[in-house]
């Protein structure tokens, strides 16, 4: 399960806050506050998201028919620039993921004050995997308004609108507002809203004349005050990451492939490894591809008077052709039938010294260890009731038994 530290920005670097999350938006510490050099010791392995004041951000949405991020950051200037008062030029316009309805949340910063932002971060040693405006993290609750009363701020939103906040303004004048809208919003009878003690304190007034006014009021005071709440929205629906175009984190490909150094050795040593072997292997069957070449071009050479394999081959079928077993007339000839009846009769231990085919009669030359074994050959031969091998001879020498066989076919 990975984990998130979320650091809330304040004016001040010295007095920031900070919570540790799950990668479900559950709360694993604390609220702590203190220095953001306190907040650095806190990264170790965790993803780190910082959130700025949304009192310095704009925040929209924009409709646009492209679809690269590369080309929406283009375009994102010429949109919105009878938006801003500003020029485009000093401002970084920040594209979010598009939404289900085709509208993308955007937010718009002064580059000064992002730049200010991360060399406060570079100064404590806090390397930010994303920074967003905490406005952005004011949840969307289906069927209500949703309010964050924050000493004298207020943070809000409408279903499907894009969050606000207001500072030094009654919580009856934040509702007069969103009523003035050209399209009026039916949920401001339903309110869901969220205080910290000092924004409880401060709206409580207020607070007692909406409920009289409003169908529901379900307020909850944070003791831990506000950031668990705001960066929870961060963790499941991501805001606009001002980390983009010149604030576009570089990747660490060293640190990124350090983890990875290990077991890529161990792949690469099992590939050559493997290559040894089949080079091995191959070396193997090319020194028994050679022997079985010329242990045949000197049997040519004996049987024929020329080593040359083609010649050999073309020689024996002419003689085949002659006796009527040409090969390719298989029905015409028992030869092939008999030398594969040899061969699945014979055993290893009995080696095949000569062969001769005629008028139907196979005349064979073994050596074989004993004379058990000759007889199994011949047993063997004859076992399928096709074949009849009588043996002409066996000889005792150095080598085993010299047998020889002649083998007829019973019903040519």
């Amino acid at each position: 399960m990975s984990e998130y530290l979320v650091v809330r920005l304040a004016e001040d670097p010295t007095h920031v806050s900070w919570v540790v999350l799950s990668d479900r938006g559950h709360r694993l510490s604390q609220t702590m506050t203190g220095p953001l050099t306190a907040a650095a010791t806190q990264a170790g392995n965790r993803n780190v998201l910082l959130l700025v004041p949304g009192l310095d951000a704009l925040t929209t949405s924009v409709q646009l028919p492209v679809k690269r991020q590369s080309r929406i950051e283009q375009m994102l200037p010429y949109t919105l620039e009878e938006t801003v008062a500003a020029d485009v030029d000093t401002l970084l316009f920040a594209a979010g993921t598009r939404r289900a309805d085709g509208s993308i949340p955007v937010a718009v910063v002064a580059r000064e004050r992002v730049e200010t932002w991360l060399e406060q971060c570079a100064e404590a040693g806090l390397q930010a995997d994303g920074v967003f405006v905490d406005v952005q993290g004011v949840p969307e609750t289906p069927g209500n308004l949703t309010l964050l009363l924050e000493g004298d701020k207020i943070y809000g939103r409408l279903p499907e609108r894009d969050p606000f906040v207001f500072v030094d303004l009654r919580l009856e004048d934040v509702i007069d507002i969103l009523r003035t809208e050209a399209d009026p919003s039916a949920y401001l009878n339903n309110l869901v809203i969220y205080a910290d003690d000092a924004g409880y304190a401060s709206h409580e007034d207020g607070l007692e004349r909406i409920r009289d006014e409003a169908a529901t009021v379900d307020v909850n005071v944070l003791a831990d005050g506000l950031l668990p709440r705001l960066a929870a929205t961060f963790i499941t629906e991501p805001g606009s990451n001002l980390l983009q175009g010149p604030y576009r984190t570089k990747s660490d490909w060293n640190e990124l492939l350090r983890a990875w150094r290990m077991p890529a050795v161990l792949v690469g040593a099992l590939f050559v490894a493997l290559a040894l072997v089949q080079v091995g292997l191959y070396l193997s069957l090319s020194r028994e591809d050679d022997a079985l070449t010329a242990l045949l071009e000197s049997n040519c050479q004996a049987a024929f008077a020329t080593n040359r394999l083609s010649a050999c081959e073309t020689e024996i079928r002419d003689r085949l052709a002659t006796t009527g077993s040409n090969p390719d007339s298989a029905g015409d000839s028992s030869f092939l039938d008999t030398l594969q009846a040899v061969a699945t009769a014979r055993d290893d231990q009995t080696l095949l010294r000569a062969m001769s085919f005629r008028d139907g009669v196979t005349n064979l030359r073994v050596i074989a260890p004993d004379v058990q074994a000759l007889d199994a050959l011949a047993q063997g031969l004859g076992g399928e009731g096709r074949f009849q091998a009588n043996i002409q001879s066996a000889t005792p020498g150095d080598e085993g038994v010299e047998g020889r066989l002649q083998i007829a076919e019973l019903n040519p």
